[in-house]
């Protein structure tokens, strides 16, 4: 395998990987956030809508690192070697 493309999707993935690891921060941010209203006290019914909002939008950037986080794994991978059938 030719060293420079192995470099090259490694270069090419950090970015990914590292815009996957923000998404991962943001998400862990807005939960911990969200989980903590719930243990303020009293809530009102808006507070509460405001919470489980959170907890949703929280779980979207979650599916968006995940699929960021394979989308680095599969630019980083090695490319499949197809052999020619011998006829």
């Amino acid at each position: 395998m030719n060293k420079a493309s192995k470099w090259m999707r490694i270069a090419l993935s950090a970015p990914v990987y590292a815009a996957s690891i923000l998404f991962g921060l943001v998400t862990a941010k807005i939960s911990v956030s969200a989980v903590l209203e719930f243990f303020t006290g009293l809530m009102t019914a808006y507070d509460i809508g405001v919470a489980l909002g959170s907890l949703a939008i929280g779980l979207v950037t979650a599916l968006i690192t995940g699929g960021l986080w394979m989308l680095g794994g599969y630019v980083r991978g090695q490319p499949k070697q197809m052999k020619a059938e011998a006829s």
